[in-house]
């Protein structure tokens, strides 16, 4: 199955992928809203691709993939996979020369096209934090509808924060 849209062609995360994710996981600015929340150093980036990468046949059809432009310009990585939540979650991580310019809210409506279309899912679920504005709003133009807001402990800040979660159905 190939997914692809106006701007974007995807592909699953592979071994690699290794300079993108330090591009995007050293940025403090985009990881900050992640649970990691701080950059994350080189070699425990090695290790967290390699681990996603070796449980790719675990998630299919669901999974993590790489979006790229036309020209193989990487943006970031998309995922739907399975956890504790009513529907599949949907999450993303772009790079911030990448933001702006619509990117993510083409990703995702790819994503849901096929999460809804091809694999027939009844929902996606997505969860983030209640100060992350540019998400929150990607979320809400491609259709999500906020269904609860809660908080829990973050390990990463050691403190509590809220989060939204969200959910769209088909």
């Amino acid at each position: 199955m190939a997914l692809i849209s106006a701007r974007l062609k995807f592909r699953r995360l592979s071994l690699s992928d290794y300079g993108n994710m330090c591009a995007l996981e050293s940025d403090p600015e985009v990881i900050r809203h992640t649970p990691h929340r701080f950059p994350i150093p080189p070699e425990k980036i090695k290790e967290r691709l390699a681990n996603m990468v070796s449980k790719e046949s675990e998630y299919a059809p669901l999974g993590i993939w790489v979006a790229e432009t036309h020209a193989a310009d990487f943006v970031g990585w998309f995922m739907i996979l399975k956890r504790a939540l009513p529907f599949p979650e949907l999450g993303f991580m772009i790079l911030r020369r990448h933001w702006g310019q619509g990117y993510t809210t083409e990703a995702c409506h790819a994503l849901i096209n096929y999460a809804f279309e091809d694999l027939q899912l009844p929902g996606l679920s997505a969860v983030t934090d209640s100060g992350n504005t540019p998400s929150i709003n990607v979320l809400t133009k491609v259709g999500f509808k906020l269904v609860s807001e809660s908080e829990g402990f973050d390990s990463a800040l050691n403190k509590t924060t809220p989060k939204k979660h969200f959910e769209l159905k088909r």
